[in-house]
């Protein structure tokens, strides 16, 4: 298993296991990263809007190309797919076609473009079966089908939201905001999914939650 962490202009990549640096990537501002769930292949959203790739073998960047004109936001790759989800700081996000990418080139294609309230996007993830996803809209989450497009819910806020994660069973979405506090989307409630609000210590009222994962077992939520 492996870790990567981007900080400043470096890409370090570790074993997980070991704790041992295996290699570190320069020149590169990354906003995320992601490694692909089941090629060695590690995507970076950069500051300057490109999307870049590196094969994990190698240590060689692959392909590398223009996606969001002020900056890329954050990625996703869709699970078992060949879809990756982009979001910057322009009015577009985007979803594209990689397999180029994954077999070693570099003709990707756009597969989807989806116009949101606002000039940025702060996030966007797939489900775990990668049939949909869902996609962040200033303080609104709309979740979509992968294939068509097709919006299926719109989950309506009161605050900006900066990050999603969502349970390996697909059910709980969580979704960050300032004021230490997470919202939690039931998705199996029917026909509209309902949420519950989470308040998280912190030594100020206006403590920032900028990320959130579940534990692979779902049984947590951590938030930083």
């Amino acid at each position: 298993m492996q870790l990567a962490i981007s900080a400043g202009t470096d890409i370090f990549i570790y074993d997980h296991a070991a704790n041992l640096e295996q290699t570190f990537l320069v020149g590169v501002w990354a906003e995320r990263v992601a490694f692909h769930p089941s090629q060695p292949v590690l995507a970076a959203a950069v500051k300057d809007g490109s999307l870049r790739f590196w094969n994990l073998t190698s240590g060689a960047e692959t392909c590398r190309f223009a996606a969001h004109l002020k900056g890329a936001n954050s990625l996703a790759f869709q699970p078992g797919g060949e879809l990756l989800g982009t979001t910057g700081n322009d009015i577009i996000s985007h979803l594209w076609d990689i397999s180029s990418a994954l077999a070693g080139g570099c003709e990707v294609r756009e597969a989807g473009a989806l116009i949101g309230a606002s000039y940025t996007a702060s996030d966007l993830l797939f489900s775990p079966d990668g049939r949909q996803f869902a996609l962040v809209d200033v303080r609104d989450i709309r979740l979509r089908e992968s294939a068509t497009r097709k919006l299926i819910a719109t989950l309506y806020g009161d605050q900006p939201i900066f990050d999603l994660a969502i349970g390996p069973d697909g059910r709980w979405l969580a979704a960050t905001h300032d004021s230490a506090t997470l919202t939690l989307w039931d998705l199996a409630a029917q026909p509209q999914p309902v949420s519950t609000s989470l308040h998280a210590e912190a030594a100020s009222a206006r403590a920032y939650l900028w990320r959130a994962d579940f534990s692979p077992a779902g049984d947590k939520l951590a938030a930083g």
